[in-house]
């Protein structure tokens, strides 16, 4: 084989080696660091969900505001694409709202509030209950999470 030959076979070796690096290489490295980044914030964000679920908000200052609750819930609302975790989460926002409504005795329009109970104690049963399933739910989907 002569000098020619062999330079233009590891040119062209060199060439195809570089393209199978940018196109597949460089795709699946891209996909593994957004991953990984994924993972971290929902890491975050559902620890911070999950002690808010845990201590039915009162963790923070104003506990009675459900905007602040709604707000508070809002970065997992946009990391997690689980739309059953997403209804659980605005269902255990809005009952627990109508929980903290009836205990500072506020009125309450029964459209807003449909199917609740008027004992505040069975709905505090309930939200017990709830934000442990939720922060389970949660777990699952921070540890079963391979997008």
């Amino acid at each position: 084989m002569n000098f020619v030959e062999l330079a233009s076979a590891v040119g062209l070796g060199t060439i195809v080696a570089k393209l199978i690096d940018v196109c597949l290489l460089q795709n699946i490295l891209a996909r593994k660091s957004l991953n990984s980044w994924l993972r971290e914030k929902r890491y975050k964000v559902y620890c911070e969900l999950a002690s808010n679920l845990l201590s039915f908000g009162l963790n923070k200052d104003d506990h009675t505001n459900p905007f602040s609750h709604l707000s508070e819930i809002g970065p997992a609302v946009l990391l997690t694409d689980d739309e059953e975790l997403l209804e659980k989460l605005y269902s255990f926002i809005n009952k627990r709202d109508y929980m903290f409504r009836l205990g500072d005795d506020k009125e309450v329009d029964p459209e807003d509030y449909p199917s609740y109970s008027s004992d505040s104690e069975e709905i505090y049963s309930q939200l017990v209950n709830e934000s442990k399933l939720i922060v389970q739910d949660l777990r699952t989907h921070l540890r079963n999470k391979h997008t």
